[in-house]
């Protein structure tokens, strides 16, 4: 243990004097909502894919939108297939 200004390292965690997490242990926690947001709106550009749409434009707009995105891939009607 070091005591004085320097942070307190345990159990891979660095703490504050006042034993508070400092934003950089807990800035990995932003990473699991961005990856299940993402993974959502793959989700999403698959089924519009699927439903006969640009898989290009669905990729971007399931990164960009989620849930949203989800949302609405569900509610769009199955295109025509081209001649």
């Amino acid at each position: 243990m070091v005591r004085g200004d320097r942070p307190i390292r345990y159990l891979f965690m660095d703490f504050s004097l006042y034993g508070i997490a400092t934003m950089a242990d807990t800035l990995p926690l932003a990473y699991i909502p961005l990856f299940m947001h993402c993974a959502i709106g793959l989700v999403a550009a698959q089924l519009a894919h699927r439903k006969g749409y640009d898989l290009g434009l669905w990729l971007v707009w399931g990164t960009i939108g989620g849930t949203v995105a989800l949302i609405d891939a569900w509610r769009r009607p199955q295109r025509r297939p081209l001649p």
